[in-house]
């Protein structure tokens, strides 16, 4: 068969080309290697709450302050012979609470007493340490307040009549479809990088190497031809998927992300069902790809074309993940917005439905078919075969 010819010469002359393969795999490390990172990090700082290490300056004007923070496991170091704003500019300390000289003269005359919590607000990496103690800093105070209400007869409820009392009804599929939001966007992209370098060679790169004029004057059909060299992009991009698939279960598994509420389980069966979305998705930006290659002039502009093309998997999913859209059944009729929503269904644990499914591949593969045969016409134009 024709096509199948075609299509082993082109694999053949892809594999030659080690940057593009290694361009899919190094992308294909560097997403779930993002994800890991991040939620190790996440995980860290969920462990920092347990724990906080600060120094006190003025210890002595507190004592019941300070042994409220240290009955929460608050580690205190007392420092009095240095000024501890200096100290934290020169690095020296790292979170200083300052507790002023005349806190007990304020405290007894029922003022506001105010404590300063001294520290580098641009350092990421103290930012939970910095929020518990200023939450049981605050939490002090309200006791505090309790306690005056109550010395002048006056039941602490009056002063605050409301409480909000939060349910979560949230389950772990969709705390994991929200943590792992990332993922969904890194598979999407993966269906355009896996076949962009491959599809802009075996079209405006041939035509350039001026090897495209003796394909076509083999006895073969525009169709075949063009669907053969399809056939190598598309598998180019199913294997990014599977290789960013692959990635993730391996390294998000040693993530610790039961301590973020999170459940996640990537199974062998939940990684078939995400490949099986994506599967008509790589076979549509493929063909798109290869269209769009045919009709750029040179090498060169069919990349600044297929470069802006990855902005869409991005604007799918900051429209379905950032915007909250909620899914109709017409979505599923829509490249892109149709799998990023099954993918954040299976995410979520849940089974997608059998109808959602068919008519997101159904739309894929019939565009993907008209592309195939817009290109097969673009062969037979000297315009677009010579570049003029």
């Amino acid at each position: 068969m024709s096509l199948l010819v075609v299509a082993r010469k082109e694999l053949r002359d892809a594999l030659r080309d080690r940057r593009s393969f290694m361009g899919v795999l190094v992308y294909s490390l560097i997403g779930p290697a993002i994800l890991a990172l991040a939620f190790t990090s996440l995980a860290r700082d969920q462990d920092a709450d347990k724990t906080v290490r600060v120094d006190v300056h003025g210890a002595d004007y507190a004592p019941q302050l300070v042994a409220f923070l240290e009955s929460r496991g608050v580690e205190l170091t007392r420092i009095e012979d240095e000024d501890p704003v200096a100290s934290v500019r020169a690095g020296r300390r790292s979170l200083v609470l300052r507790i002023p000289a005349d806190y007990g003269e304020r405290y007894a005359a029922g003022e506001t007493v105010p404590v300063y919590l001294i520290a580098d607000f641009s350092r990421r990496q103290q930012a939970a340490e910095r929020q518990r103690l200023s939450g049981l800093v605050q939490g002090f105070g309200e006791q505090l307040g309790h306690l005056r209400l109550i010395a002048r007869g006056i039941a602490p409820s009056v002063a605050r009549p409301l409480r909000v009392q939060r349910t979560d009804t949230a389950t772990p599929g969709s705390r994991v479809a929200l943590m792992l939001g990332g993922l969904q966007v890194f598979l999407l992209i993966a269906t355009f990088v896996g076949s962009m370098s491959v599809a802009i060679d075996i079209t405006a790169g041939e035509r350039e190497r001026r090897s495209l004029e003796p394909l076509l004057a083999q006895p073969l059909d525009h169709g075949s031809l063009f669907a053969g060299k399809w056939l190598v992009a598309s598998g180019y991009g199913m294997v990014g998927v599977l290789l960013v698939l692959v990635a993730s279960a391996l390294m998000l598994a040693p993530v610790p992300l039961e301590r973020l509420g999170v459940e996640l389980s990537l199974d062998l069966a939940t990684e078939i069902r995400m490949f099986v979305v994506l599967l008509p998705l790589c076979l549509l930006v493929a063909a798109l790809q290869m269209t769009l290659s045919m009709v750029a002039r040179s090498f060169k502009e069919a990349q600044s074309y297929l470069n802006l093309l990855m902005v869409a998997p991005m604007v799918a999913a900051f429209a379905v993940q950032f915007l909250s859209i909620e899914a109709r059944d017409w979505m599923y009729a829509v490249p892109l917005l149709a799998q990023q929503h099954l993918l954040d269904t299976l995410m979520r644990g849940e089974t997608i439905a059998a109808s959602h499914l068919a008519l997101s591949a159904a739309t894929s593969l019939l565009l993907a078919a008209l592309l195939l045969h817009a290109g097969a016409r673009l062969l037979g134009r000297e315009r677009i075969v010579f570049g003029f």
